[in-house]
């Protein structure tokens, strides 16, 4: 088998492309699913409410969510009938999840516990049409220059249905402006990035991959790389 590793924000994931098995932090069994049976459809991604929330949202919902969690203290009221943790008037406790006492309008809370009922009808593993998974090897990266969001696409038929996946996840990341940064059937590619350009590389092993990358960017950092076929 081979590996794909992903840098996203300093973190790391490292993936297994080669036929049924990706690993990830959340889901380390045989599945083709990139996240497991945590895998979320098209377009949504995990809240991230706390650690381990893969609550399927927008990233518009994500990010909202992440800059609640940023500021714990916001839109609080010391004095109230709770305590510490009170609320201001006109914002409730969030409630993604229990014990979570982030202080929000009522409609953000409602949102939340829509998307907590909506929990398992979001996962692809309830949705089969909408695996994106396809029994093949092609494999492809894609970047937005704008913000660095990127995605992958891996088992693909044919370099279109790899491609495809990949801009699809490069829109969910974040990215506005994605595209195409390398495609392979086989063998391995890597794609760097730096505040002024990118660049994606390719070659039989993953290390030299990443070099080409590195050497065509100019230096810059690899984002992710990885490699595919048998």
């Amino acid at each position: 088998m081979s590996a794909f590793t992903v840098d996203r924000n300093a973190a790391t994931l490292i993936a297994v492309l080669a036929v049924t098995t990706f690993v990830s932090p959340a889901a380390a069994s045989a599945d083709p699913r990139p996240y497991g049976t945590a895998t979320c459809i098209q377009g949504l991604v995990w809240r991230e409410a706390r650690n381990g929330d893969t609550v399927c949202v927008t990233p518009a919902f994500r990010d909202r969510t992440a800059a609640e969690n940023a500021d714990p203290n916001a839109n609080r009221d010391p004095n109230g009938g709770s305590g510490p943790l009170s609320c201001a008037s006109g914002f409730v406790w969030r409630e993604a999840f229990e014990g979570d006492t982030i202080c929000v309008t009522p409609a953000v809370r409602s949102e939340n516990w829509a998307a907590n009922d909506a929990t398992e009808s979001n996962y692809q593993k309830n949705n089969p049409g909408s695996d994106t998974t396809g029994g093949g090897t092609w494999a492809a990266i894609a970047i937005a220059p704008a913000n660095s969001a990127y995605g992958y696409g891996y088992n693909g038929k044919a370099r279109e249905d790899a491609e495809k996946m990949a801009m699809d996840q490069c829109f969910a990341n974040g990215g506005t402006d994605c595209r195409v940064a390398v495609s392979a059937p086989t063998g391995c590619m890597a794609l760097a990035d730096s505040p002024t350009h990118w660049a994606g590389g390719r070659a039989p092993r993953q290390d030299d991959a990443e070099a080409d990358a590195l050497a065509k960017n100019g230096g810059g950092k690899i984002l992710v790389s990885g490699c595919t076929g048998a």
